[in-house]
């Protein structure tokens, strides 16, 4: 099961004792539901580094190809 940072929404597994993303501490704590959907309203999701560079990559690939067998 995954369980959500009250902190800051982020799905974590249910062993986990801190949160992966802000370091949240689960157990010094009570975890509160009504927290995790007020938080999940209020942020939407932000995009990575990662997700950029991901995108980025991805249409320099598509171009490439384009180009390649465009001839």
């Amino acid at each position: 099961m995954v369980k959500y940072c009250p902190n800051c929404g982020h799905p974590n597994y249910d062993s986990d004792e801190i949160c992966i993303n802000c370091g949240f501490n689960f157990k010094a704590a009570p975890f509160v539901k009504e927290n995790v959907k007020k938080i999940e309203k209020e942020k939407p999701r932000q995009f990575s580094r990662k997700d950029y560079v991901a995108i980025v990559m991805s249409i320099i690939l598509i171009m490439i190809i384009l180009l390649l067998y465009s001839k």
